[in-house]
């Protein structure tokens, strides 16, 4: 392999420090944050059967800028949006047909190492899709395996959070008819409201003419903070990712040196493999509805209330 797991990586000393200026964290809060956090998951049976341990739960409060309230929320809403969307969250098994499809495609590649800022960088191949072959549940499930697997005990990727890169080069007519505006809304409002990572921008590469104002009502889906991290890029032009990012972080094909697609799609089609145990056992941490005090949480209480989820029509 041609490419460095550790570029850029950064010591603990200094992870520490950046959490400390990021989030006013110091020993003793961290301490006490994660008591009480565990006091109210002793007190709360419906999230029984969800990983308790140290890490996990930092993450969360990192995530949430040490809001105890909002850290509850997002870890109850995390765990609920797991049990209501079985399409995403069961059968992690990375051995299922539809998702070795998916890894023999290399459609996500997580880059090894971090950009120049110590960011997490994500590349996604949106022109790989094969609509023929691939439903667009299977891509969501099957890009969570990976990022899970890669973001795996890795506390620079949650201090320093991450950007993702898409290259939609090979992208035609045949693939709109797998965009989904309801699906795409509702994974937006996962992001914010259910999940701890901490996303610091995306670099749109080769948009075609045709995803223009698929794009566009994308962006008026996100909150004004995040259409002002996205960046659509000239197509030929890297400079300005080359300049965010730094080149040493990207694959050659991208004017890097951090190895190839082709290396990167056996890499991490071999380590989600690898990890197979670990994420089928992902799978099991979800609320139990039936034993939350009150109500249960539904759909239309995650996600709006919205009926069937219609295809998006293309003039």
């Amino acid at each position: 392999m041609t490419f460095d797991r550790k570029l850029n990586a950064w010591t603990e000393q200094d992870l520490l420090k950046a959490a400390e200026e990021e989030f006013d964290e110091t020993p003793k809060l961290l301490k006490s944050s994660l008591a009480d956090l565990k006091t109210w998951l002793a007190k709360s049976p419906h999230l029984k059967s969800i990983c308790q341990d140290d890490q996990f739960l930092t993450t969360f409060l990192r995530g949430c800028k040490y809001s105890l309230e909002r850290t509850k929320e997002k870890l109850d809403n995390f765990h609920a949006v797991k049990a209501c969307t079985p399409e995403w969250f069961d059968n992690w098994d990375p051995l299922d047909p539809a998702v070795q499809e998916i890894l023999n495609t290399g459609l996500f590649l997580p880059l090894p190492g971090y950009d120049k800022h110590g960011r997490f960088v994500t590349l996604n191949l949106s022109g790989k899709v094969k609509p023929s072959k691939m439903k667009l549940e299977d891509l969501i499930r099957a890009s969570m395996m990976v990022i899970s697997v890669a973001r795996k005990n890795d506390e620079q990727a949650i201090i320093r959070g991450f950007v993702m890169v898409q290259d939609m080069d090979g992208i035609g007519a045949e693939h709109l008819t797998m965009f989904n505006l309801a699906v795409i809304k509702k994974m937006i409002t996962m992001g914010k409201t259910a999940w701890p990572v901490r996303p610091k921008g995306a670099h749109i590469l080769n948009r075609p003419s045709i995803m223009e104002s698929i794009h566009n009502m994308v962006k008026n889906l996100q909150e004004e903070k995040m259409r002002n991290r996205n960046t659509v890029h000239k197509p030929g032009d890297l400079s300005k990712l080359h300049e965010d990012l730094g080149q040493d972080i990207l694959p050659k094909e991208y004017g890097g040196t951090n190895g190839t697609i082709e290396e990167l799609q056996v890499y991490w089609k071999k380590e989600v493999e690898k990890n197979r145990d670990w994420l089928m056992e992902q799978t099991k941490y979800k609320t139990d509805e039936a034993k939350r005090p009150g109500k249960p949480k539904l759909h239309s209480d995650l996600f709006g209330i919205e009926g069937s989820f219609r295809k998006l029509d293309i003039d």
